[in-house]
């Protein structure tokens, strides 16, 4: 489990969390080794799983359309783990090692120590913000 919890320390979500609150997250992670060219998620698809990029990368599309990509220390699927479908389609551009978190079992952590939602709402604001604000200038 040290590499995990190493891992899982350098994704900016979870990197101030303590050890005890991130070996608790450690305990849910699935590691999955994803092939080149695989599909990771599918945009409108019900899934109920949260994913950590471990190391590989993956190309981003919304409606077809190259959006980003995702790499290491970077995660998505936190709008799925929700309730909502996959706001896009993620897939590997190289091999990839995934960590992925089953909501109800994320949901069940977050009951028993409430100090990590709140502090994984904080990160998710944050991120939002960065999502979000436009440079100076530019029109909507």
């Amino acid at each position: 489990m040290p590499n995990l919890l190493e891992d899982l320390a350098a994704v900016d979500l979870f990197a101030d969390l303590d050890a005890k609150h991130l070996k608790g997250i450690a305990n849910l992670v699935e590691e999955r080794s994803i092939r080149d060219g695989e599909e990771v998620v599918r945009e409108g698809d019900y899934s109920h799983y949260f994913y950590v990029v471990f190391s590989g990368s993956a190309d981003v599309s919304v409606r077809g359309k190259h959006r980003g990509a995702v790499g290491p220390r970077e995660f998505f699927g936190e709008l799925a783990m929700l309730g909502h479908t996959q706001s896009a389609t993620v897939r590997a551009m190289e091999p990839m090692r995934l960590g992925v978190i089953d909501a109800k079992q994320f949901y069940s952590l977050l009951d028993s120590e409430p100090r990590i939602a709140v502090h994984l709402v904080e990160s998710l604001i944050l991120r939002l913000e960065e999502i979000t604000v436009r440079p100076v200038g530019q029109l909507v």
